[in-house]
């Protein structure tokens, strides 16, 4: 008899999804994550070349594409002075369940929201590039509908930026279309 707990205890301390998924709300809440990556260029403290002023906003002057202008708030404390949306994309995510999502420029990103109250969300997130270098590997707490921003200097003159927000979703509510920096948001809803 004392063996069979012992084996009982060990297998509860091996595996701690279990107890999430035993969990009838963890089993039919899903999240719907938006990821939205962002191309930062033009750095602050770095002198442009003829080129690249032309593309430049006025100094002193922040450039935002239309469609991330809820962002500037955050975007604006960055040491870039133009923003573009390159991709975004939205994916419902059981609480509990982790997914891994591929990215523009081969960069991945693995989310496994781990906690769901009222207002906030604990998620752990993994972020990759190309190379397959690990850029992010933490766990984060953050409101509900809330941008959370990350993000890394890519090269020299220009950085690359995820915003992240998520929502908990009806299970049967659609969801939108991936959007590129080629269609914009109302072409990807009107392809439903």
């Amino acid at each position: 008899m004392r063996s069979f707990l012992f084996v009982f205890a060990l297998m509860a301390v091996l595996s701690p999804g279990k107890a999430l998924s035993e969990d009838p709300l963890h089993e039919t809440t899903s999240l719907l994550v938006h990821i939205r990556t962002i191309r930062a260029s033009h750095p602050i403290e770095v002198e442009a070349t003829e080129h690249e002023k032309s593309d430049a906003p006025a100094p002193g002057k922040v450039k935002f594409d239309s469609r991330i202008v809820d962002l500037a708030s955050k975007l604006n404390k960055l040491h870039f002075r133009c923003f573009k949306l390159i991709s975004s994309q939205d994916e419902v995510i059981p609480l509990g369940k982790r997914e891994t999502l591929s990215l523009v420029e081969g960069n991945q990103l693995t989310l496994r929201p781990l906690t769901l109250d009222s207002k906030r969300v604990g998620m752990w997130l993994k972020w990759q590039d190309s190379s397959g270098m690990q850029v992010l590997d933490t766990r984060m707490h953050f409101d509900l509908g809330e941008s959370m921003v990350t993000g890394i200097d890519g090269a020299a003159d220009s950085g690359l930026i995820l915003a992240i927000d998520v929502q908990t979703v009806d299970q049967h509510a659609p969801v939108a279309q991936p959007v590129s920096a080629e269609t914009s948001i109302h072409e990807a809803i009107a392809t439903k």
